[in-house]
């Protein structure tokens, strides 16, 4: 018997999520998205753009510290991209930018692998388990 693939949960679960990734690699190719928030731990920026997903973190003190007091909590800009040619395949980083805070920069077809990997996973798992349940003899009578 056949594991019906469209009949599973963690296949339909993961589809929604497997879109939203595809759409922000897309989109991020057009936009650039900034989010900067001060916390705890210090100030953060996330940045969406060319392809890729940045985090950069300044220490709390830090005179480089990103500006989130005169925002009113988190601040967020949606402008066009330079009409440059479209970055698809980026390469993933993590270094220092020019002021000296660490920041990462995370690929989106990283993402998308890493996602597409971890959900096939859950789903052998789920069709090893469907096996094991519908391929057991039952109790002998």
């Amino acid at each position: 018997m056949r594991f019906p693939l469209f009949r599973s949960r963690a296949f339909w679960f993961g589809v929604p999520t497997l879109l939203f990734l595809l759409w922000a690699w897309e989109d991020s190719t057009r936009t650039n998205t900034l989010l900067m928030k001060k916390g705890l731990w210090g100030s953060f920026s996330f940045e969406h753009r060319d392809s890729a997903v940045e985090i950069c973190r300044a220490p709390v003190g830090s005179p480089f510290s990103f500006p989130d007091h005169r925002f009113r909590g988190q601040y967020m800009t949606k402008e066009p991209v330079d009409p440059a040619p479209r970055i698809w395949w980026t390469a993933a980083k993590a270094e220092r930018d020019p002021v000296g805070r660490p920041f990462v920069r995370i690929p989106h077809w990283l993402l998308v692998l890493t996602y597409l990997a971890a959900w096939s996973m859950i789903i052998t798992l789920r069709r090893r388990h469907w096996m094991k349940a519908n391929c057991t003899p039952g109790p002998i009578s």
